[in-house]
């Protein structure tokens, strides 16, 4: 359970082969490396690391760019989000 925003989550996928030309799209919009997504490959398993906030509801997709265009999606909803407003219970 995520208690706090922003929160770092992994999304992976595994191919069939290590050297595929891949783009990930979070809601049908390519994704650019930057402080809030960072995408790595490690052999045929492709991750993106996303510094998740309450905007980053959605979908997210990779597809592997070439003769066959194979892709896959998930979606990504946040459902709530515990806030600490240093009240004490009594």
């Amino acid at each position: 359970m995520i208690k706090e925003l922003p929160f770092q989550i992994a999304l992976e996928c595994e191919f069939s082969k290590a050297d595929l030309n891949v783009q990930w799209q979070k809601n049908s919009k390519n994704i650019v490396a930057s402080e809030k997504f960072a995408p790595s490959r490690i052999g045929p398993t492709q991750r993106l690391k996303v510094n998740l906030t309450e905007e980053d509801e959605g979908s997210f997709e990779i597809a592997c760019v070439g003769p066959k265009n194979v892709q896959t999606s998930a979606k990504l909803t946040i459902a709530g989000v515990l806030l600490n407003f240093g009240i004490d219970p009594q």
